[in-house]
């Protein structure tokens, strides 16, 4: 190593103590003020009994159907362990229904399915509405 790439090293060396220094104040300093917002706001003592009630090692397993209201898992029929596999693995439910919603509007208007066409079939029309309906409403969401 030639002298001038020792002056080099040193000099990196120098600059990485002194951050780890000035690390180490900011740390300490951070402690401080954690432990004067702690003291603020529930007290030395109340604050280290409310930390002994919490769980010392805490595991969640997240799955993507997990953040509604209703649990899809109790809901399914069929196979939970496919439908899981699917979501994971292939699309979310939104998509999966995003998919099949653009199929059945090409449908519609390849096959020239319109409400003046079922004009005289009021059930039929209701569906088409309720679909046009969903789908407008769907549009609108994502804009």
């Amino acid at each position: 190593m030639s002298k001038k790439d020792e002056v080099t090293s040193l000099q990196q060396l120098n600059q990485v103590l002194e951050l780890v220094k000035t690390w180490s104040e900011i740390s300490a300093y951070q402690k401080k003020i954690t432990k004067n917002y702690q003291n603020m706001l529930w007290g030395a003592e109340s604050f280290e009994e409310l930390i002994s009630l919490c769980p010392k090692y805490l595991q969640q397993t997240i799955n993507p159907w997990s953040f509604s209201l209703i649990s899809l898992t109790k809901e399914m029929k069929g196979s939970p362990n496919q439908e899981s596999k699917i979501v994971q693995e292939v699309a979310s439910y939104g998509s999966q229904l995003g998919t099949v919603i653009d199929f059945l509007k090409l449908l519609a208007q390849e096959g020239k399915v319109n409400a003046k066409a079922l004009a005289d079939e009021p059930e039929k029309l209701a569906i088409l509405c309720k679909f046009e309906s969903l789908v407008d409403q769907i549009e609108r969401c994502k804009k």
